[in-house]
C-alpha cells in the first residue's frame, strides 16, 4: 500500500537537493535505480519544443516531487513538470482530448496539462475534502473523478467536464482507495484494501448513480493496483501478484475472463496504463518504467529508469 508521503530518506531531495537532477535514460534491459545522492527535484516544468506532436508517457515521481515526460513509444526524456509548489504528484490520469491530469497529494489539488503543455490550464481543488490521490477521467461526459479523503472516510471528487466544485461520492466498502478507471459506458470503478486490510476489493459507482457497489471478484486478489477499460473488458491489477485481470462485469460481480502476467518484474509494479496492444508499468522499488506487449505480457520489452515512479499515463495529441 503506497498512500504515503515522501520517505524520510528523501527529505534532502524534497528540500535542498542531493546532486545533479534525474536524467531517465533508455535501457536494452531492467533499468537500476541511480544512487540517491544523484537526484534531486527539479527546479522548474520544461518540454521540449515539437514534443507534443507525438504521444508521451507521463511518469510521477514521489522521490523526486515530479512529473517527467517521456516520447512514447521510444521512451526518450522530452519534459518534466516539477516546481516550488508541485508537491507530490501521485496517480495520474488523461482523457481522450490528450489532457493530463495530476492530483497532487502535498498541494491538496489536481493539476490539468494540455497534451505536451508545461504550464496547468486548469485547477481543480479538493476543498473540503483532501488529499488527492488518484484519478480517472469519463470518456462519455468528460468528467473528472478524483480519489480524495474526508472524515477519516474515502469519496469520490467527481468533477462535471473536469471543473468546478465537485460532487462527492462516499466509498464505505474500501480502506485507502487505489486506482479509478472508466469503462465505456460512464460506469466508474474503483479498487482498494477492505476494511481488514487483508485483500483486494473492487467497487462500482454506476453512471447517473449515487452510491457505489461491492463488487464480488471471481478470484481473490491480494494486492489492488491500476484499473482501465481496455477496449473490451475492465481490467484490475493485482501488485501482489504480478498479474492483471481481464473481467466481465454483471449485476452479481466481477468474473475473471482473461489474464496478463509481467514477467519478470511483475509483483513490483503497481500503476500499469494500456494502450491498445502494449501495458506500461511502473515499479517503484526497482525504479524503473516497463513496456510489455498485451494481451500477452510475457518478457519486457523496453525499460527506462526513474526514481521511484508512482504511476504512468499515456498522452495522445488531440484529434483535429
Amino acid at each position: 500500500m503506497r498512500r504515503l508521503t515522501l520517505p524520510a530518506a528523501a527529505l534532502c531531495v524534497a528540500l535542498a537537493g542531493c546532486g545533479s537532477p534525474l536524467s531517465p535514460t533508455t535501457q536494452s534491459g531492467l533499468g537500476q535505480a541511480l544512487p540517491e545522492h544523484n537526484v534531486t527535484k527539479p527546479a522548474r516544468s520544461w518540454m521540449l519544443a515539437g514534443a507534443k506532436q507525438g504521444s508521451l508517457l507521463y511518469v510521477s515521481s514521489l522521490w523526486t516531487s515530479a512529473v517527467y515526460v517521456l516520447s512514447y513509444p521510444k521512451l526518450g526524456l522530452v519534459g518534466v513538470l516539477a516546481g516550488s509548489d508541485f508537491d507530490q504528484p501521485v496517480g495520474l490520469c488523461s482523457d481522450d482530448n490528450g489532457d493530463v491530469f495530476v492530483p497532487l497529494i502535498g498541494e491538496n489539488e489536481t493539476l490539468e496539462y494540455a497534451h505536451g503543455g508545461s504550464r496547468p490550464i486548469a485547477t481543480l481543488s479538493s476543498s473540503p475534502a483532501t488529499a488527492p490521490y488518484t484519478c480517472a477521467a469519463d470518456p462519455t461526459t468528460g468528467n473528472l473523478a478524483v480519489d480524495v479523503d474526508m472524515s477519516d472516510s474515502q469519496y469520490a471528487a467527481i468533477y462535471a467536464n473536469a471543473s468546478g466544485t465537485p460532487s462527492l461520492y462516499e466509498n464505505s466498502y474500501i480502506n485507502n482507495p487505489t486506482f479509478y478507471g472508466y469503462d465505456n459506458k460512464g460506469d466508474l470503478f474503483a479498487d482498494g484494501y477492505n476494511k481488514s486490510m487483508s485483500g483486494a476489493v473492487l467497487t462500482e459507482l454506476p453512471k447517473g448513480g449515487k452510491a457505489f457497489t461491492n463488487l464480488q471478484l471471481s478470484e481473490g486478489m491480494r494486492g489492488p493496483g491500476s484499473v482501465q477499460w481496455d477496449g473490451k473488458h475492465m481490467t484490475m491489477y493485482d501488485e501482489a501478484a504480478g498479474v492483471l485481470y481481464r473481467l466481465k462485469i454483471t449485476a452479481s460481480g466481477a468474473q475473471v475472463v482473461g489474464s496478463t502476467t509481467l514477467s519478470p518484474y511483475g509483483n513490483g509494479i503497481y500503476s500499469t496504463w494500456i494502450d491498445r496492444d502494449r501495458i506500461v508499468g511502473a515499479d517503484d522499488a526497482r525504479a524503473f518504467v516497463g513496456v510489455w506487449k498485451y494481451p500477452q505480457g510475457g518478457t519486457v520489452l523496453k525499460t527506462v529508469t526513474v526514481e521511484e515512479p508512482f504511476s504512468v499515463t499515456i498522452s495522445t495529441p488531440p484529434q483535429k
